[in-house]
């Protein structure tokens, strides 16, 4: 009798052992998902390098990881350096310049409706493009490479300096206008490069692109017309 009820003790201990190790590690993961709340920060409209804190309106400079969190950030005036490899969630880009020899990746969205790209580094669009509002967006030698869904519904984009659009395997490139994207004759001819899928729909007039169009994918023209000069 002693040692069945001794073994059904340990059994009991053990099971509230095991339970409330379990809820401690739930508690413990679910309190660790909290702790990277998102952040967004703005650039203060002046030039300098990204990685300047004092540049941003958050305590720290937007790339995901610091100070625990990850970040949204947004460019409306000024021109920011990319100084080195920088990973946030969203990008917004509306007044002013993006600019720097490394690489920019936006793990979401990608909104750019004005302002400027440049350099020679890439701006990754891991979670694709929003390319709206009336005014040209500039791209100047700087790659601009898209993996997810990227509708541009306004604006024309002028490109100079050997940039390139890079709409990788998987990617979508919707257009929705029927502007334009142009070679404004400054340094070498900038591309197109589609290896996902390249569509126009919405629109039915005729969208002009004035630049190399390197086509290893899938070209749709489900509306309107699309003129390569």
């Amino acid at each position: 009798m002693f040692q069945a009820h001794a073994l059904n003790s340990f059994h009991s201990i053990s099971i509230r052992y095991l339970r409330t190790l379990f809820f401690f590690s739930i508690a413990v993961i679910f309190t660790s998902s909290l702790v990277a709340a998102d952040i967004s920060s703005t650039w203060n409209g002046g030039v300098g390098n990204w990685n300047d804190a004092t540049q941003w309106s958050s305590a720290d400079f937007p790339d995901n990881g610091n100070g625990g969190f990850t970040y949204d950030a947004a460019v409306g005036g000024g021109s920011a350096n990319v100084n080195q490899d920088i990973t946030i969630q969203r990008l917004d880009l509306s007044v002013g310049t993006i600019t720097g020899s490394f690489n920019l990746t936006a793990n979401e969205i990608t909104t750019w409706t004005s302002g400027t790209m440049s350099g020679s580094g890439r701006t990754i669009a891991d979670g694709g493009l929003s390319l709206s509002g009336g005014a040209d967006k500039f791209l100047s030698q700087r790659v601009l490479e898209n993996s997810g869904f990227s509708s541009w519904t306004g604006g024309n984009i002028i490109a100079s300096s050997g940039a390139t659009i890079d709409n990788l395997a998987g990617g979508i490139f919707e257009v929705q206008n029927d502007n334009l994207i142009d070679f404004n004759n400054v340094g070498a001819l900038p591309a197109f490069n589609n290896a996902g899928m390249f569509r126009k729909q919405f629109s039915f007039g005729a969208t002009t692109i004035d630049v190399a169009f390197n086509n290893d994918g899938i070209a749709e023209i489900q509306t309107g017309s699309l003129i390569l000069s």
